[in-house]
């Protein structure tokens, strides 16, 4: 290289500097990242899992080192436990039982001022278990982390079973709520009641998800909002571009400043037309 006869020095010594670096960094394998976290909320039967799963393996075929973070209020031990207390199940309906049924007698329960008393801190404790065991250690490993229902998902269920928002005021709730990491962004997934019971085949109470889809509602101030009645596809295409463009928009570490490996910007004109493709699909 340094023999190079169409090169002047200070090429020469630029072409010797970059190949060794390349090949430093080939041979040891390493290039850094940083921590993000995207967050797939909506209401049960808006294509939650889907989304997120297909935004995880978009992360992945960029070579970004990523983890699928699933939760629900009532999925974890502790909840289940306080769910067994007042006479509910964490987990779904057995087969052949009556779920409207059991919602009913649930909301009969959650009427209760013990109850009433009780669940906020058990959502809250729950919350900050999660942000603190499950999300914050993976975003300080530098991975990108894509939550299947997160914050936003729990604030409506509570809302919808304690009878308002007044109770995302409650001490235990802004404790989590500070705790928890803030996503770069909320991708909700918005669909109407009816058409949710539908795509549950029935196995829903409709008076809770109609509580739910309002609360959502309230919510979607600080989320991307999208029409989950949409064909999937065009919902994944629009997720997959706004997850991935705010990702590396933002992508840079000191480390790959020094390995040259930080994703460079597009040319003015591309970057341009990149930013109107959405819009004229």
């Amino acid at each position: 290289m340094w023999r190079a006869p169409d090169r002047n020095a200070h090429q020469r010594l630029k072409d010797i500097v970059t190949h060794l670096v390349y090949g430093t960094r080939r041979r040891i394998g390493i290039r850094s990242q940083t921590g993000a976290l995207y967050a797939i909320s909506g209401i049960d039967g808006s294509g939650k899992t889907t989304q997120a799963t297909t935004l995880c393996e978009a992360f992945q075929q960029c070579g970004v080192r990523t983890s699928y973070v699933w939760s629900r209020p009532g999925s974890s031990p502790l909840v289940a436990a306080a769910s067994r207390l007042i006479g509910g199940r964490a987990r779904g309906s057995k087969p052949g039982e009556d779920r409207t049924q059991r919602e009913m007698e649930r909301a009969r329960r959650f009427r209760q001022p013990w109850v009433r008393s009780l669940w906020p801190w058990v959502i809250g404790l729950d919350l900050s278990i999660l942000a603190l065991g499950r999300v914050w250690p993976r975003l300080w490993l530098g991975r990108v982390v894509v939550a299947d229902r997160y914050v936003s998902d729990a604030l409506a269920d509570l809302a919808s079973r304690m009878g308002g928002t007044e109770v995302w005021r409650h001490p235990a709730i802004r404790l989590a709520r500070w705790l928890a990491p803030r996503p770069r962004v909320t991708f909700l997934l918005t669909l109407n009641a009816e058409a949710a019971l539908a795509r549950k085949a029935g196995d829903e109470w409709l008076p809770l998800l109609r509580r739910q889809t309002e609360a959502y509602r309230l919510l979607a101030e600080d989320a991307y909002a999208l029409d989950a009645e949409q064909p999937l596809d065009l919902i994944a295409d629009e997720i997959v571009y706004r997850a991935l463009t705010d990702y590396f928009d933002a992508f840079w570490t000191r480390l790959n400043v020094i390995l040259l490996s930080n994703p460079k910007p597009l040319p003015p004109t591309l970057h341009q037309a990149s930013a109107a493709w959405p819009s004229g699909r």
